[in-house]
């Protein structure tokens, strides 16, 4: 047992010294690491991480990742023999590390900040205009420029107050934001394996020290990671007997980031014991929020359903229908290509709903096996969605789902080689 314990504290340290270089990495000098580092590289954007210039490249930085991620499997495959108290730790470390690292590989964060300030700063909302203020000085960061604001009210209402701090305060306000936010995403996934009985060190393991959560994620300050927050927060309060509060904590999830959440409401009040109560917060989580997004932006909150429109024509890199369409010759995704992931798609749902309603699937599996399904039909897929799945497949009492989620980013590396284009 005691060689059992070293071997995963020395996996721990590998992959925390390889995170801290990662970061360090990043915030010494201009990389593709940081995107918007092309742009100039002052202090504010570089952080407070030490200035050791690293040179790591993208031929060192994806090396880094994989031994982060094969470090993290040698823990899980330990972690019976380790203290929580020293994985908490490690767990808080790791997102410390990031929070305090430049935004990584996504300039995403600026978007954020961009329809925070339309509205608190020139009071223009930003469900109806587009984010061109060319004076303004986010604007040279953003990367979306000719869409209307994708994100739930909620979270643009959570922003608003974020935009009087400056563009510098505001991009650290949002890291130690989502730096929170991931924390309280493992705590609830602690405190969730706790009431279904599961030993709680592995699933906080499992998802606290991912690679892919810590790097993308907290690095890249994406607000996915307050999404998943309210998600789990529901799961938690639903496998407490708190229906209605979890299903109200629910449509919460989904006023900060949509896709996902929204898809899961129906397999959160399927699978719950007391499905009416689940369905009573639903309902009264969405009459309230539907009430505080039209008082503070009117019936063009309803702009978002453009927002989703446009954003759901992108086709990403690494995804599985667009890999497909190239091996297959099609030239990638295509209007049939399209039919037939939403069709997979569909009748996925609709067979996870008939067996959760049997009571074939507990909450957390059925939800995780739903998101699973999304994230292999959608034609827009970054590497920080992989977060969306981690903690529900954290609380699966079978391996196939925790197994999914880490090779997911494996397969995403594979599915975006030739013959499929950058």
């Amino acid at each position: 047992m005691r060689t059992r314990a070293w071997l995963g504290y020395g996996a721990i340290t590998v992959l925390l010294v390889c995170g801290l270089t990662l970061a360090v990495g990043a915030a010494s000098s201009p990389s593709t690491e940081v995107p918007v580092s092309y742009l100039g590289f002052p202090g504010w954007l570089a952080g407070p991480l030490p200035d050791v210039d690293l040179h790591l490249g993208s031929r060192r930085f994806v090396p880094l990742i994989v031994v982060m991620a094969l470090s993290q499997g040698l823990a899980l495959w330990v972690s019976d023999a380790l203290e929580a108290r020293w994985v908490v730790a490690a767990v808080v470390a790791g997102h410390v590390v990031f929070t305090l690292a430049p935004p990584i590989l996504s300039p995403d964060v600026f978007g954020y900040l961009a329809y925070a300030r339309m509205g608190a700063l020139y009071g223009l909302n930003p469900y109806v205009y587009l984010p061109e203020i060319p004076w303004d000085d986010v604007y040279n960061y953003i990367r979306w420029r000719d869409q209307l604001d994708p994100y739930g009210p909620l979270f643009t209402l959570i922003s608003y107050p974020i935009a009087f701090l400056g563009v510098a305060g505001g991009l650290w306000a949002m890291k130690a934001l989502m730096g929170l936010a991931s924390l309280g995403l493992v705590g609830l996934v602690w405190m969730s394996a706790r009431r279904l009985e599961i030993a709680p060190l592995a699933p906080t393991l499992f998802v606290g020290l991912n690679p892919f959560l810590l790097v993308y994620g907290v690095g890249g300050a994406h607000n996915d990671l307050l999404m998943m927050a309210f998600l789990m927060g529901a799961v938690y309060l639903a496998l407490g007997g708190r229906e209605a509060t979890g299903g109200a904590a629910l449509v919460g999830a989904a006023a900060v980031k949509a896709l996902s959440p929204a898809l899961l409401l129906p397999f959160f009040v399927v699978a719950c014991r007391h499905r009416a109560r689940a369905l009573v917060g639903v309902l009264a989580g969405g009459c309230t929020i539907m009430a505080v997004s039209l008082l503070a932006f009117g019936d063009e909150v309803f702009g978002l359903l453009s927002a989703w429109a446009t954003q759901g024509e992108k086709v990403s890199t690494h995804n599985f229908p667009n890999a497909i369409g190239w091996y297959l010759g099609l030239g990638g995704v295509t209007s049939a290509v399209r039919v037939v992931a939403a069709s997979t798609l569909a009748v996925s749902l609709v067979v996870l709903v008939v067996l959760t309603w049997r009571r074939r699937l507990d909450l957390p599996t059925a939800m995780g096996w739903a998101t699973l399904a999304l994230l292999v039909t959608t034609t827009w897929l970054m590497h920080w969605y992989l977060v969306w799945l981690l903690p529900l497949a954290a609380l699966t009492r079978g391996s196939t789902l925790r197994w999914a989620a880490l090779l997911l980013p494996a397969v995403m590396v594979v599915l975006g080689l030739p013959p499929v284009p950058k």
